[in-house]
């Protein structure tokens, strides 16, 4: 079994959907209400404020802190617009992002400010099979003239969402104690066994590093169009990849007797910095 990714485990990007619209009426109509969620008003004299909600780790707040940052005082909307983030840290047990729209959604609640909002693939997919593409805001080209050269799209609502930013997961390791790394999924495992315990991911549900492990892991046992496709025909051939996450799991680093998966990404650097996996 190979790595289907070169160099990394996955690719993953996340969309910033439209503003979340109110219930019912026309299209139309739901563009208006979302767009009522923009508070604050420059006729005043003040700024209209655009509140952007995220989720992930820590390192995505940091990300996401500077570029507003930067936005909100040396752009050329500055002084007109002001972005103001709302950031879930992922893993905490909180409420999901998915979870309070849909809640808003169903609520009919329209006076929200969900007015940009931080999606993963899968969360879109979710979310548009909960309350429909048309419940965001569909975008105005005209008006993101340099939409035209970002290449990467969503299959999923592409009229209202953007692709905005990708990650890729690597492999982090030691290499003073591993000096020559694995370099297939085949080489990784073999690795595994001849060091039990040096090995270890973050649970899946609280770092994307682990949910790609997990996930690479499972789709690599299926044909290579599975991976990118929302047909729930492709969960049927999941039990060879969790067969195979269920094997490994003995291998997996251990603390106190027991096997541990580390919370969050930083969890599993804590341990590499830490000497306690390689």
């Amino acid at each position: 079994m190979e790595i289907k990714k070169t160099g990394a485990l996955i690719l993953t990007v996340s969309l910033a959907a439209g503003a979340l619209a109110g219930c019912g009426g026309s299209k139309g109509q739901e563009s208006s209400s979302a767009l009522s969620g923009v508070g604050g008003g420059s006729a005043n004299g003040g700024s209209d404020t655009v509140t952007l909600w995220a989720t992930g780790s820590d390192n995505v707040r940091q990300i996401y802190e500077k570029l507003i940052d930067d936005f909100n005082n040396n752009s050329e909307y500055a002084g007109k617009y002001n972005v103001k983030l709302q950031f879930m840290l992922s893993g905490t047990g909180a409420q999901s992002m998915t979870d309070m729209l849909n809640a808003a959604y169903q609520a009919k609640q329209t006076d929200t400010d969900y007015d940009l909002v931080d999606f993963s693939g899968d969360d879109l997919s979710k979310m548009v099979s909960l309350i429909g593409e048309d419940s965001f805001v569909e975008l105005d080209e005209t008006k993101i003239p340099n939409r035209a050269n970002i290449l990467a799209e969503s299959s999923v609502a592409g009229d209202h969402t953007q692709a905005y930013r990708g990650t890729t997961v690597i492999l982090a390791y030691d290499s003073a104690t591993v000096p020559e790394p694995p370099q297939t999924m085949d080489e990784l495992v073999q690795w595994m066994k001849d060091n039990p315990g040096r090995f270890a991911y973050n649970t899946p549900g609280t770092g994307g590093a682990g949910d790609s492990f997990a996930r690479t892991s499972v789709y690599n046992f299926m044909d290579e169009e599975a991976i990118t496709s929302d047909d729930p025909k492709w969960m049927d051939e999941w039990d060879e990849g969790f067969g195979f996450l269920q094997d490994l799991h003995q291998y997996m680093y251990a603390s106190g007797g027991s096997i541990v998966y580390p919370n969050k990404n930083q969890g599993t650097l804590d341990l590499l910095n830490q000497g306690e996996i390689d």
